[in-house]
């Protein structure tokens, strides 16, 4: 908050003072806009401390699974847990939901690719990452 140099003479309230330097606790960044220590992804704050969220959250409002507001990757957010959209599954390899044979994911549903394609990233011609055997 207030230098001496390359010294911190005093810090933003939750910031820890040592030597000469201002940090953050463990689990939190600093956040220059709100001048504010913030929990990383996947920890919320429970009074003054970041407490950690169920590993499906990225972040939460509690250490439960149902207590989700944001989940990571192609993880959809339904009634506060982070889960595959309903068809597509969990792909343990990929850790990530993914589509059947021939779809792909398109926000919370699995869409059929073009028809030129086998499967896809997307709804193009050009979205194709396998072809046909014909």
């Amino acid at each position: 908050k207030t230098c001496d140099g390359t010294q911190c003479g005093s810090c933003y309230s939750g910031m820890i003072f040592e030597d000469g330097q201002c940090s953050c606790p463990s689990t939190q960044t600093f956040n220059a806009e709100t001048t504010q220590c913030e929990c990383d992804d996947g920890y919320f704050l429970d009074s003054t401390l970041c407490r950690k969220c169920d590993s499906s959250c990225k972040s939460c409002t509690g250490t439960e699974a149902t207590e989700c507001t944001e989940c990571y990757g192609s993880f959809a957010l339904i009634d506060g847990e982070c889960k595959c959209p309903s068809t597509s599954a969990y792909s343990s390899d990929l850790d990530e939901c993914v589509c059947p044979s021939g779809e792909y994911l398109d926000g919370l549903e699995c869409v059929s690719c073009h028809d030129s394609c086998a499967e896809c990233s997307g709804p193009e011609q050009t979205d194709c990452s396998a072809c046909p055997n014909n």
